[in-house]
């Protein structure tokens, strides 16, 4: 008979609230748990389950900054189109004549060089934010959330090596894999991002495999390394077997991550009153 083991009291919604507030609400996985403490002898299982819980958190509002920021990049590439005209009609037609008029190729590139800088200078002027922020603001959400779900995937593959839980852990990490096969693949691309940019994954030299994605990139000779690539098969990184590799950035993939964690804790040997996971239920 299993001896009931001390209640672990889940954390306080505090930074969901504040998130709320940020002008985008997010529809998130509701998580029950069966019971509030587990019935088994490893006290160590349940304290793994609460950092696989964290790691979910973390990629929920991972993908609320993803989506904030995608949604503002929209705006501002409109914006920055408006106001770019606004500020070229500002240019005397003179000028752009002389460029025009220079015969010398390099004479014509410096003096559109000079154009450009005009341009920025009036940027800086006006406080613009420069175009590559936004984008590098979508990287840094989207590496947080691939890097959360293998944080999550690690915490379950921990929990799988007790004796106790491991039924219940393989159950919910088959359907992982099989809703999110190339996670590991991106993951390591990420860590040794290093070694891609050289066409390497450790010693050995990577093969690139020909790549279609439709309506992204189109390489049927391969030859071409792909990192941190937003493409129409989402977050995509060349993997070190040379094929692509990718993870959807959305709510789909959040929530395939929420089903494998039910799956492991409705396997689970629980007691006492069935009790909601608060951090990952606002609305």
């Amino acid at each position: 008979m299993h001896r009931a083991k001390r209640f672990i009291a889940p954390r306080k919604a505090s930074v969901f609230e504040a998130i709320e507030t940020a002008g985008k609400a997010l529809q998130v996985p509701l998580i029950v748990y069966p019971g509030t403490f587990l019935e088994l002898e490893d006290r160590e299982v349940q304290p793994l389950l609460s950092l696989a819980e964290s790691a979910l958190q973390t990629a929920t509002v991972a993908l609320h900054d993803y989506l904030i920021a995608v949604e503002s990049r929209q705006r501002a590439e409109i914006t920055q189109r408006e106001v770019r005209a606004a500020r070229a009609s500002k240019i005397s037609e003179a000028v752009f004549r002389k460029t025009l008029q220079l015969s010398a190729p390099e004479q014509r590139d410096w003096h559109r060089l000079e154009i450009e800088k005009a341009f920025h200078r009036q940027s800086e002027k006006d406080n613009d934010e420069p175009s590559w922020l936004f984008h590098v603001r979508e990287r840094i959400a989207a590496d947080a959330f691939a890097l959360a779900l293998w944080d999550f995937r690690s915490l379950l593959a921990q929990v799988q090596r007790r004796q106790e839980a491991r039924t219940a852990v393989e159950i919910g990490l088959t359907f992982f894999d099989q809703e999110l096969p190339h996670l590991k693949g991106v993951r390591d691309s990420m860590a040794h991002a290093d070694e891609r940019a050289v066409g390497r994954a450790g010693n050995k030299k990577i093969n690139t495999k020909a790549i279609d994605i439709p309506g992204s990139i189109k390489a049927p000779k391969g030859r071409v390394f792909i990192s941190r690539c937003m493409t129409s098969e989402g977050y995509s990184f060349t993997t070190r077997n040379g094929e692509i590799g990718s993870v959807r950035i959305d709510g789909k993939t959040l929530e395939a991550a929420a089903e494998t964690f039910r799956k492991v804790i409705e396997a689970l040997p629980w007691g006492v009153r069935p009790l909601i996971a608060s951090l990952l239920s606002f609305r």
